[in-house]
């Protein structure tokens, strides 16, 4: 049986009027920067990143879809000696090999804004 309440005009308006929402709804980002490297991020064991074409590489990942719920969350980062091309020669990691870890917090509030960033966790890893 079809609601007469809802028409092919305003179908999505109807859905989405019933999507519950929250008065903070966060979003999570993971930002990293690597170098001498390739890289490959796992959020709870969950593959979100991988860079297996540039040695000097960074950028920012949502990762909400990485979590399913509340609490402690796990990140994991591999870090893969760049073997040898044409350009260079590493074997194995190097000396000024790392990788720097950002995760952020934003509230998602205004769904299409911005909202204010919370940065919660800064990690940087060395290969000496």
């Amino acid at each position: 049986m079809q609601n007469p309440e809802i028409t092919e005009k305003n179908i999505v308006d109807k859905l989405a009027s019933n999507i519950k929402h929250y008065d903070y709804e966060p979003m999570y980002y993971l930002t990293y920067v690597q170098n001498v490297c390739y890289s490959e991020i796992l959020v709870n064991d969950i593959p979100d990143n991988k860079n297996f074409q540039e040695i000097g590489d960074g950028g920012t990942v949502p990762i909400n879809n990485c979590i399913f719920k509340s609490g402690i969350q796990k990140v994991t980062f591999r870090l893969y000696p760049v073997g040898k091309n044409k350009d260079f020669d590493f074997p194995t990691l190097v000396d000024n090999t790392d990788m720097k870890i950002e995760v952020e917090e934003s509230d998602n509030n205004e769904r299409n804004g911005d909202g204010k960033k919370n940065s919660f966790l800064h990690y940087t890893a060395c290969y000496n």
